[in-house]
């Protein structure tokens, strides 16, 4: 599967490329966790030799309560791709979760050693918004890495999300918006701003 994916600019386009399509990944569950992680005749250890894979959360699961089973459904995957190196990415699909649940998931994500938690596939009615993003870093540890995947369409929703520590993107404006930030860099008007200053609130339970 190849997908385009950004990279924050920081320091100029030339030295962060946002263009990852020639990156290969693999993803398991879309669009919403309910088939097999590894249906046959794709086999952990097959699935395993690509870089990345990215698995959707079950979502029914979750939102029923199981969060041992998703625990154990994301460490499954997790422990396919560590003996050939691979990160794993794993998709919540926010636009169908309670804020509560959204912070079930990261902790759940995490606990299972998972190296990125992520928005959205692309299939849901939403993606990523800024106020999500900001609620997933706060719940995961800063080993963990935040994606937003769904919306990222101008190079200042980009550098917004970076501001709140997003360091991964699945944009399909990648060319618009690297053309942007050339034409910032070159002004030196390339700028991460200041993150804001956002009340989340505190999920309840």
């Amino acid at each position: 599967v190849l997908k385009q994916q950004s990279t924050v600019p920081v320091g100029g386009p030339q030295h962060h490329p946002a263009s990852r399509a020639d990156r290969h990944h693999s993803e398991n569950g879309v669009p919403d966790g309910r088939t097999p992680i590894f249906p046959p005749p794709r086999r952990p250890s097959e699935a395993a030799k690509d870089p990345e894979l990215d698995m959707v959360i079950n979502i029914g699961r979750l939102r029923g309560g199981q969060l041992e089973q998703v625990r154990v459904d994301i460490e499954a995957v997790v422990d396919a791709a560590r003996p050939a190196g691979a990160l794993v990415k794993v998709i919540f699909e926010n636009a169908y979760l309670t804020d509560d649940e959204k912070v079930n998931a990261c902790h759940l994500a995490e606990q299972a050693g998972a190296d990125f938690v992520k928005t959205s596939t692309g299939f849901a009615p939403g993606g990523a918004t800024l106020s999500d993003l900001i609620l997933m870093r706060a719940n995961v540890g800063p080993i963990v890495q935040v994606k937003a995947a769904g919306g990222v369409r101008t190079l200042d929703t980009l550098l917004a999300m970076a501001a709140e520590g997003v360091t991964r993107f699945g944009a399909t404006a990648t060319a618009t918006i690297l053309a942007d930030a050339t034409e910032r860099d070159t002004r030196g008007a390339l700028r991460i701003p200041a993150p804001r200053s956002v009340d989340i609130g505190t999920p309840s339970g």
